[in-house]
């Protein structure tokens, strides 16, 4: 075999590339390249067992260095597809205090008849082995507001703390108020939604894990927006009876847009703010636990496994651990400082940002950058490629759930093309 072939193979896939897009890039470089089918034995026969192979030495090690301490972990579910139509569903646990990837479940929609049903599908799988397999000692465990999660953290791991995830929750919060604020006469909710948001984040940090405090501190809120700080004539609010901030100067006070009491925004602000599910939700919030660095590991798996294209079930699951082997040897890079000052720029040794526009906010914003990424796990990856060559060996890759996701057989193309229509 042409070393060059095994070797390109491996940098296709461990680089996050499809064969596709290489193949393309050397037709327009007019290079001669092998053939797709090659990639693929290639891929079954050595890369992907490889991959799995290392992946296996990896989560060992880390869970090796969580055992004997008590563990909180995050997690999150990620759809392969940006619409309704998923197929596979990847649900990733990930460790608190060193921010690595723990374990990852592949769900497959046929093994669970619905899309809906895979994140506690995967979540399940997933909590099983850390418990009964790996024997961590998890205390606290954060997700989103799934509710057949919900139901097996209550019946099923009721040992352990369960939390909701900040981000989620204050996502959802924000959306139901800017559908608020569309509506006419509540237009003056508009540019509140902002601090309401921060408001949360600061009650969920500020509350010293007393969940009564949390929601009273929360529920303040809608007397702020009035102009109100102080209300201790309110029964509701016994532990939090006016407001954290300094007092507000004249000019302060009249230059906010403050609501009106029983106006149509605050009613409909107090109709989200206060709505009882909300407030039993918030509760979960007062250990102060979100998923943010489970957010940053989905952006790099958006690199091996983008959502608008398909990959068999092997590979789907080699792409996983290869984005979750990326990001556990890269957490905690330090911040890029200036080496070499230029006209314009900070003074040496500063830390280096760039600007950032987000969308959602409509602002720009400032962020760090980071020193290069460490790829040298990739030698050890290409090296083991070329030994099971040289040695032969070749491991089984995991198998397709049996269920065939279509619950038909295909009929012959003949009979298609017969009902074949356009819809022009």
């Amino acid at each position: 075999m042409p070393i060059g072939n095994l070797l390109c193979s491996a940098a296709t896939m461990f680089s996050g590339l499809t064969y596709q897009r290489v193949a393309q890039f050397m037709k327009f470089f007019n290079l001669q390249f092998f053939s797709a089918t090659t990639f693929y034995d290639l891929q079954k026969m050595y890369l992907i067992p490889e991959i799995n192979s290392y992946w296996d030495a990896h989560q060992k090690a880390v869970v090796d260095q969580l055992k004997g301490s008590p563990t909180d972990l995050i997690d999150d579910g990620r759809c392969d597809s940006p619409g309704f139509s998923a197929k596979y569903c990847s649900y990733s646990l990930m460790d608190v205090s060193s921010e690595k990837v723990v374990d990852m479940e592949l769900v497959q929609v046929s093994e669970t008849g619905a899309s809906q049903r895979m994140e506690a599908v995967g979540f399940q799988r997933c909590m099983d082995r850390v418990l009964n397999d790996y024997k961590l000692n998890v205390k606290r465990f954060a997700t989103d507001r799934h509710t057949g999660i919900r139901k097996l953290m209550r019946t099923k791991y009721s040992s352990v703390k369960h939390n909701f995830d900040i981000f989620h929750l204050a996502k959802n919060i924000k959306s139901k108020l800017r559908k608020a604020a569309k509506k006419k006469g509540n237009e003056e909710l508009e540019p509140w939604i902002k601090s309401i948001i921060n408001h949360l984040w600061f009650c969920a940090r500020a509350c010293n894990k007393d969940q009564e405090l949390l929601v009273q501190m929360w529920s303040s809120m809608v007397y702020h927006v009035l102009g109100q700080h102080e209300w201790s004539d309110d029964p509701n609010l016994p532990l939090f009876q006016k407001c954290g901030h300094d007092p507000l100067t004249d000019l302060q006070q009249r230059k906010k847009i403050w609501l009106k009491a029983g106006s149509s925004a605050h009613e409909a602000l107090k109709k989200v703010a206060l709505a009882k599910r909300l407030l039993k939700d918030i509760r979960f919030l007062a250990e102060f636990m979100h998923t943010g660095a489970l957010e940053v590991f989905h952006n790099v798996l958006l690199k091996y496994a983008p959502k608008r294209l398909e990959f068999g079930y092997s590979s789907m699951t080699a792409r996983l651990k290869l984005a979750a082997i990326d990001h556990n040897q890269n957490v905690g890079r330090a911040k890029a400082v200036v080496k070499k000052p230029h006209k314009g720029s900070s003074a040496r040794g500063e830390v280096q940002y760039k600007k950032v526009f987000t969308k959602m906010t409509k602002s720009w914003v400032l962020k760090a950058r980071y020193e290069a990424k460490n790829y040298d796990y990739v030698k050890d990856l290409m090296k083991g490629v070329v030994y099971r060559r040289q040695t032969s060996t070749i491991d089984p890759v995991p198998a397709a759930p049996a269920k065939k996701i279509a619950p038909t057989e295909a009929p012959s193309k003949e009979e298609m093309l017969k009902s074949h229509a356009s819809r022009f």
